[in-house]
């Protein structure tokens, strides 16, 4: 796991900061995931990316559903990459962000899982 803000608090909707990482050597990702609990309805998977800080979008990559706490169906989007990224920071970009879940816990970031290695 390169990163990972979810939490087992209660969440809102609408992301109110960014879903921002940090690589210190070019790092294979191969797994991104967003939460949409979306007040127990789940959303329809949509699609994420990546935007570096430099501006350069990665993606994006169509997201499968999976279903989440209480078999809320699609509150995990799951988007399964094959990239290797420089070093740099980079923001996690999902399309939904309306129904993407954030809380205090990820200090207003939408919640999201970035999964991977060092190349």
């Amino acid at each position: 796991t390169i990163f990972n803000n979810g939490n087992v608090y209660a969440v809102d909707n609408q992301p109110t900061q960014g879903t921002v990482f940090t690589l210190s050597a070019p790092t294979k990702i191969v797994k991104i995931t967003t939460y949409h609990w979306n007040y127990g309805r789940g959303a329809w998977p949509g699609q994420i990316a990546l935007r570096s800080q430099t501006g350069a979008l990665y993606g994006p990559w169509q997201a499968m559903g999976l279903p989440g706490q209480g078999g809320v169906p699609n509150a995990y989007w799951v988007a399964h990459v094959d990239i290797v990224l420089p070093p740099g920071t980079y923001a996690v970009v999902d399309s939904e962000p309306a129904t993407w879940s954030q809380n205090a816990g990820s200090f207003g970031a939408g919640i999201a899982m970035v999964e991977g290695y060092g190349d």
